[in-house]
Order: structure tokens, then C-alpha cells, then sequence
């Protein structure tokens, strides 16, 4: 048990600096290759002590974060071509795909809505559900609208920004 637990610790802090130097570097090349290399340790250990800690690859948790880091680029007024740049995608299809993907319209699309409309957008599209969306608002400083979900009323009481 005790040699179990001091692993497991020793993971943990392991895994804590894999994700700290991936936040900082998030706009940067992430391989597989170049972390395993940076941390001394094999690329099979370090994908299965990330899965343990976090329940999610490293490449799916390099793509969230580089979309979320577009989006906020996008809503500062970024140009889309700047948000992949900025993001670290290595070429504007992969970055159009992943976007495409995880928000569910294109980064350009996304760029010409404000968050009110674009909450009421994905939700009629049925791309998200409202319990999503609930956590979009949760991140920005405006009041959470009214969602009637089986309707999708929406009342729009946010400034356009």
C-alpha cells in the first residue's frame, strides 16, 4: 500500500508539470515525442499516467486547450488566421477541422457572432446542449439568459460586444 501510494504521488507531480509546461507552451509545437523527451520518461507512461490523472489524452487536452485559447482570441478580435497562428496549429486545415469539431461552426463564423447569438445559434443547430451552454456563460462577466431548452427561447439580455 505504500509503495502504491508514494507512486501514485510521484505521478501526480509528474503529471501536474506535464500539464503546467503544456499550458505554457500551448502555442508552441506539442509532440508526443518532444514532452516524453523534455520529461525523461517514455511516451507509453506518459500517455497512460495522463489518461489516469486527467481521464483524457494528451492530444485531446493540447486540442481543447489551443481551441479554448482560439476562441478567446477570436472574442478579442483576432483575425482567424492570427488565432491559428497564435494557437500553435501547424497548418490552418487541422486547425479548421479541430475548431469545426469542438465548437461546431467554423472559426470565421464563430468571429462574427456575439456570445448571445451564438449560444442561440448552436443550440437550435442542436449542436450543444443547454447544460453547455450554462457553462459557456459561466466563464464571461454577462447575466445567464433565460433558456426554455424543449422551445429554444432565448432571451438576449447581453450587450453585443
Amino acid at each position: 500500500p505504500y509503495r502504491r501510494q508514494r507512486q501514485m504521488c510521484i505521478e501526480t507531480a509528474q503529471v501536474d508539470a506535464i500539464l503546467s509546461y503544456i499550458n505554457s507552451h500551448i502555442g508552441e509545437p506539442l509532440t508526443l515525442a518532444g514532452l516524453s523527451a523534455h520529461f525523461f520518461m517514455s511516451t507509453s507512461y506518459l500517455c497512460r499516467i495522463f489518461k489516469e490523472a486527467t481521464g483524457t489524452t494528451i492530444n485531446k487536452y493540447i486540442t481543447a486547450k489551443r481551441i479554448t485559447l482560439s476562441k478567446s482570441l477570436l472574442d478579442q478580435g483576432c483575425s482567424v488566421s492570427e488565432a491559428c497562428e497564435a494557437c500553435g496549429f501547424n497548418d490552418y486545415s487541422n486547425y479548421l477541422r479541430a475548431f469545426t469539431k469542438a465548437v461546431g461552426i467554423s472559426p470565421k463564423k464563430y468571429a462574427q457572432f456575439t456570445p448571445d447569438r451564438l449560444c442561440l445559434f448552436l443550440l437550435l443547430r442542436g449542436t450543444v446542449r443547454s447544460d453547455h451552454v450554462i457553462r459557456f456563460w459561466e466563464g464571461t462577466r454577462n447575466p445567464l439568459p433565460s433558456i426554455e431548452t424543449d422551445r429554444a427561447f432565448w432571451l438576449c439580455d447581453t450587450p453585443a460586444r
